[in-house]
């Protein structure tokens, strides 16, 4: 792609992401959710932190940074990210940047679970897992199903009692029925 059309690329998906939200509903939706992402760390009483605070203006901040994007840059995330298999990792991130940052306190690292509080952990962990292939099928650690079980265990009782009752019924009224039958026959 020639850099007139990453940069007419780039301006259609910045104007598409500012375009503004035509119904009511979906820009509350949009704003309560930023409000619950948001809220805790900025509405504590005592806090340094006022509703002004709160990212109401992602979609520009975000329009802004795709307008500056240029070749270069596109070339080096596509090989750090697609072509170096090494330095592939699927990795999940709850910071907020800046404006809430990390608070310096251990966190319980139990599972399949990580948090890093700096990035040389980051680095150091990140050299011990393997490389992302696609073409790889990875083995799943326990069984969905017996999992949602175990969680429900109450409910699953309920069930089966329920189960028992109507079974218990159906039986009955077969039993009943077949026994009127044999009376008429007579």
């Amino acid at each position: 792609m020639t850099p007139s059309e990453i940069g007419d690329y780039a301006d259609s998906l910045a104007l598409a992401l500012t375009k503004p939200i035509r119904k009511l509903g979906d820009e509350a939706g949009i704003h309560m959710a930023r409000i619950r992402r948001y809220g805790p760390e900025t509405l504590i009483e005592g806090g340094s932190y006022s509703v002004d605070d709160l990212p109401w203006d992602n979609p520009e901040v975000l329009a802004g940074a795709i307008r500056k994007l240029d070749s270069n840059v596109l070339l080096q995330v596509y090989d750090s990210l697609v072509m170096k298999k090494e330095s592939r990792s699927k990795i999940k991130s709850f910071v907020y940047g800046k404006t809430f940052p990390l608070k310096n306190e251990k966190f319980s690292r139990t599972g399949d679970k990580f948090s890093a509080l700096s990035i040389e952990e980051l680095m150091k962990k990140r050299k011990s897992l393997i490389g992302y292939d696609p073409s790889r099928s990875y083995p799943k650690v326990g069984s969905s199903l017996w999992n949602t079980l175990g969680k429900h265990k109450t409910t699953l009782r309920y069930a089966a009692a329920a189960a028992a009752l109507v079974g218990v019924g159906v039986w009955g009224t077969m039993a009943l029925k077949g026994r009127g039958e044999k009376t008429r026959k007579q």
